[in-house]
């Protein structure tokens, strides 16, 4: 199984920051958040790792690819462990880089990846929340049981529910994935966090998706509803996490690992 990291977004929550800085790369504690989401990966035996990003997304590559210079400088003063942490995340997973022409849809950034992927299941992953690496192994433990897609869930007060993705569940399978516009006709208070595990056959509807008149209408809850119409998908609830898709909550994540180094 392969995991694909969806790095392509303007990063317009982070601004002015994110002009210069890819938002994936920007620090959590002590590491980039994609590094996170790599080690999260990594734990669960999967080394080929496919990111997608875009022309100011270079940074990114940069992370885990060879610095010569710095490598060589490091290695004359004998300043080993530097050397051997700089070195540790090129050398965890395979990966392979794959650049978007245009920033459009979410469905669309991941339709690029599917020369590169060839399993049939694979990993989707995003960045805009930490989470605990147990909580992680627990979804791919889930679909290791059912040979089925999984997705996480949130749960949330239902109050808060409103503008997001909110699963219809129905026991330990997903029925349909809505945006919540109004908290009172939620069909429930667990929110989808985008993160999943798809088959290779979800290509199929993105490619379909793209031959339609009104494919710029297709949002990233469309074709996860079209996927539970031809084959079930479960769910993983998942408790322990930190929000960071803008500055204010990534100062509050910084903060929360600081005082209490267990929670990661």
């Amino acid at each position: 199984m392969k995991s694909l990291i969806v790095a392509w977004w303007y990063g317009t929550r982070m601004l002015p920051i994110s002009k210069v800085i890819a938002k994936e790369m920007m620090p959590v504690w002590d590491k980039p958040v994609i590094q996170y989401i790599v080690d999260w990966v990594v734990s669960c035996w999967i080394k080929d790792i496919v990111i997608i990003t875009t022309w100011s997304k270079k940074i990114i590559e940069d992370r885990f690819d060879k610095n010569y210079e710095l490598e060589d400088m490091l290695q004359k003063k004998w300043k080993t462990e530097m050397l051997e942490m700089i070195n540790k995340p090129k050398d965890m997973a395979n990966y392979t880089f794959v650049k978007q022409l245009e920033r459009l849809w979410t469905w669309w950034a991941i339709l690029q990846a599917q020369d590169w992927i060839d399993d049939d299941f694979f990993i989707v992953n995003f960045w805009d929340a930490i989470y605990d690496t147990k909580d992680f192994q627990r979804m791919f433990k889930k679909f290791q049981e059912t040979k089925c897609p999984v997705i996480w869930i949130i749960p949330e007060p239902i109050e808060e529910t409103s503008n997001h993705w909110v699963a219809k569940l129905d026991w330990e399978k997903v029925i349909e994935i809505e945006e919540s516009r109004d908290i009172n006709k939620a069909p429930s208070n667990y929110i989808w966090d985008w993160f999943c595990i798809l088959p290779h056959k979800i290509f199929n509807i993105l490619n379909d998706i793209k031959k339609q008149r009104d494919w710029w209408k297709f949002r990233i809850a469309d074709w996860i509803n079209i996927l539970a119409k031809g084959m079930d998908i479960y769910w993983v609830k998942i408790d322990s996490y930190r929000d960071i898709w803008n500055i204010q909550k990534r100062l509050k994540a910084n903060d929360k690992i600081y005082k209490d180094w267990s929670l990661f």
